[in-house]
């Protein structure tokens, strides 16, 4: 989403604040998968081992649209955001520094979690609820998704 924010210069980006364990930031990956059940194992195949191939990360480092997960395609992506001008520096310093960025856990319902979540945290930022009522409400309804076990 860099170039969607940077594109019309109105906006920027800084650095995640600094809690009491420093500053940190989950970080997604994506994962090449296939379908067990494809009728089309070999090119299934040929097509994933492309995807995490250093040829196809630095195509997507060149576009800048994700950081690859390849170093050197990484570094192709910054060279790219620098030489149009966006300033990633936000993203990068944290996923350098050691610590820096961990994986959100797996879960059951995690789809669920994230709308749950996800609309109670623009209720507060809407000024619709204060956080402790939204964030009570969305614990609450989390908790019913796992009832049942």
């Amino acid at each position: 989403m860099i170039n969607t924010y940077l594109a019309d210069g109105k906006f920027a980006f800084a650095p995640l604040p600094k809690g009491p364990q420093g500053r940190k930031s989950s970080f997604n990956g994506l994962a090449d998968v296939i379908y067990a059940g494809t009728r089309h194992q070999e090119a299934a195949w040929k097509w994933v081992k492309f995807l995490g191939s250093t040829g196809c990360q630095d195509l997507v480092g060149d576009s800048a649209v994700v950081f690859p997960a390849i170093s050197s395609s990484a570094e192709r992506a910054m060279k790219a955001h620098e030489k149009a001008g966006r300033d990633v520096s936000a993203f990068t310093s944290v996923a350098d520094a050691e610590d820096g960025t961990f994986l959100l856990p797996v879960s059951d319902h995690g789809d669920e979690i994230g709308q749950i979540v996800q609309t109670a945290l623009e209720e507060v930022w809407l000024g619709q609820k204060d956080a402790a009522t939204a964030l009570t409400a969305a614990n609450a309804r989390v908790n019913e998704l796992f009832g049942s076990r």
